[in-house]
């Protein structure tokens, strides 16, 4: 994620590289994003956030303790932004204890310039913080400002939701087989039909009316989606987005 969004920055603001310091415990990997992006590398977390700037945090939730801890006596009052699901800006707060604090979630389609980033001020984050949030996380997509309480259910919808989508595809490609195409032939209908969905929805149009259209009474489709309903895919659909979020709430409150 973190390559996503400082590489779009850079194409998309024509940012310095040499203005993006990057840590990360593989050498291997941070000597090919120097190579690849032109950024600066650090040898640990505390050389990376000792210069003035904003601080991307991007790594997994269980690491955040140990990084806060290393990085606490060099951040000050400077701008913070974590992607961590499930991190509660105050737990950021409490440990950076000058800092402003930023939360967002974006999704992996940041990597194509196509996320939807949520974005949730701490309690001293001002608003030419989240203005220079924004700033950056349009770079890799939309944004849209949300009460951090609603963070664990943006997680639970929109930063696990492309692997909702890419397991349909799965299933769909599955289910092409069983009627007769071979693993080449399914997959490649299933994928290409999911873009194109993707691309009708690009127009403004709403999802329902989208199905409405394709679905012709008596039709083929509307056989599929009788299917789906029978076999209650909505409950399903729900019941996986409230676990999702109440794990995201069990990470927060970890």
């Amino acid at each position: 994620m973190a390559e996503a969004i400082f590489s779009r920055l850079i194409s998309k603001t024509g940012i310095d590289p040499q203005n993006i310091i990057v840590s990360d415990i593989n050498s291997e990997r941070m000597a090919y994003l120097k190579n690849k992006h032109g950024i600066r590398i650090a040898s640990s977390n505390e050389e990376a956030v000792s210069e003035p700037g904003a601080i991307v945090l991007a790594v997994k939730p269980q690491n955040m303790k140990d990084l806060l801890t290393e990085i606490s006596a060099k951040v000050g009052k400077r701008l913070v932004i974590s992607i961590a699901a499930g991190i509660k800006t105050k737990k950021i707060e409490e440990r950076l204890t000058q800092a402003r604090v930023v939360r967002v979630m974006p999704n992996t389609a940041a990597i194509v310039g196509q996320a939807i980033t949520a974005i949730s001020r701490g309690s001293r984050a001002s608003d030419e913080d989240v203005e220079a949030t924004r700033e950056i996380f349009s770079s890799v997509g939309e944004v849209m400002d949300v009460d951090e309480k609603l963070q664990n259910s943006v997680t639970a919808v929109s930063g696990s939701g492309p692997a909702y989508f890419f397991y349909l595809v799965e299933l769909l490609a599955e289910a092409g087989k069983s009627t007769g195409l071979d693993d080449e032939q399914s997959l490649k209908l299933a994928t290409q039909t999911a873009i194109g969905a993707g691309e009708l929805l690009r127009t403004g149009r709403e999802a329902k009316e989208l199905r409405e259209m394709v679905t012709s009474k008596g039709g083929t489709t509307e056989a599929a989606i009788k299917a789906f309903q029978e076999n209650k895919l909505s409950d399903i659909v729900r019941t996986a987005v409230q676990q999702a979020s109440t794990r995201a709430k069990e990470i927060s409150e970890g």
